[in-house]
């Protein structure tokens, strides 16, 4: 898979009320690895590394899996 060069971005179909108006999360892909996260309209961005959100979604998966148990 090649790498990306220049940042890719895309509405979700999710929704979060915040300011009480129902917003669209943007998630933005950048070349180094970093995903961000913000509200449409909004200007503050969350940026985590994408290894965290894998290591992240692992345990979650895991800990269902021990529950379903």
């Amino acid at each position: 898979m090649k790498s990306r060069k220049t940042p890719a971005r895309t509405v979700s179909s999710e929704v979060v009320r915040h300011r009480s108006r129902l917003r669209p999360i943007c998630v933005t892909l950048y070349p180094n690895g970093l995903v961000g996260l913000r509200l449409h309209g909004t200007r503050l961005e969350v940026a985590v590394d994408a290894r965290t959100i894998y290591d992240l979604g692992m345990k979650i998966r895991v800990a269902d899996l021990r529950q379903k148990k």
